[in-house]
């Protein structure tokens, strides 16, 4: 017997991906949605807040729009500042990352969180059950 696996996020255009992803919360309503890289993070932050998933994180491994110029630096920051505007938490990987995004506009201090070593993921669950989800 063999078992044929399929990524549906590596294989599909953008728009079926996000059609996916918004049937997916609906279907199974999940309390948390995770997401953390540019096109698929973003595409996950905007369906769980249209479907109105309580806890969105974000976790932002680095910016990679500084590396770019024009149009392409423009998209992806505009990409970076959507995901941050669904997310309810963005987690950054390191200190200059979070002061980064928070210098160009991308997040708000509020929600940017420095991420914890790798046994650090209960203090993430503790925060989200502090949290005052409305």
């Amino acid at each position: 017997m063999s078992v044929r696996k399929k990524s549906f996020i590596t294989t599909t255009i953008a728009p079926t991906l996000f059609s996916r992803f918004i049937r997916l919360f609906i279907k199974e309503r999940p309390y948390v949605v995770h997401g953390n890289t540019p096109k698929v993070g973003m595409l996950s932050m905007v369906a769980a807040w249209l479907t109105k998933r309580l806890v969105r994180i974000y976790m932002n491994l680095g910016l990679r729009y500084q590396i770019e110029k024009g149009f392409k630096r423009r998209l992806l920051m505009v990409f970076e500042k959507f995901s941050c505007f669904c997310a309810t938490i963005v987690i950054c990987v390191s200190n200059g990352v979070k002061n980064q995004q928070i210098n160009d506009s991308l997040c708000a201090s509020c929600k940017a969180f420095l991420r914890l070593c790798d046994d650090g993921h209960n203090v993430y669950l503790q925060m989200i059950d502090s949290m005052e989800l409305t």
